[in-house]
């Protein structure tokens, strides 16, 4: 992990005490692998009725972070997963901008004042 990714963050602080030993049984879980889901679409649009968890392709390649599924302070286990540092990369940086548009509001919807 980069020294830079906790600074100006408490998140690091809302860890329980067992974070050490939850990441290494997610490391271990997950085979050090990526969980990406890669094929999710194809199936919630194609075929949903063939959905499961189990049938999904991962994306495979070596993780660098173990990342909260759903966004939040649930930190067990089933709420974790391994994510290379692509796929992290991204998805941290849309739960970011989700925030940041929810808290702009409504706002959004006003012309620009060079466009007036």
């Amino acid at each position: 992990m980069m020294p830079g990714n906790w600074e100006g963050s408490r998140r690091q602080s809302e860890l329980p005490d067992d974070w050490a030993e939850r990441k290494q049984f997610v490391w271990e879980r997950d085979h050090g692998l990526c969980q990406w889901p890669m094929n999710l679409d194809t199936y919630l649009v194609h075929d949903p009725a063939q959905f499961t968890l189990d049938n999904l392709e991962r994306c495979g390649q070596p993780a660098r972070d173990v990342d909260h599924i759903q966004h939040g302070n649930n930190h067990d286990v089933d709420n974790l997963q391994l994510l290379c540092g692509w796929h992290h990369d991204r998805k941290s940086s849309a739960e970011g901008n989700a925030a940041k548009t929810a808290k702009r509001g409504t706002n959004r919807l006003c012309k620009h004042p060079g466009l007036l």
